[in-house]
């Protein structure tokens, strides 16, 4: 996951976007699936 990379050379903060935020699909995946998994980071 780029995250881990990201993590393991110091960065604290990543910038992304949401493809498709009209629609709450993508907010959904967001919560499920990469909020729980950047918090193990």
């Amino acid at each position: 996951m780029e995250l881990r990379r990201l993590a393991a050379l110091g960065s604290a903060e990543a910038h992304g976007w949401l493809p498709g935020v009209e629609t709450i699909t993508p907010l959904e995946v967001l919560g499920e699936r990469v909020v729980p998994e950047a918090s193990t980071i």
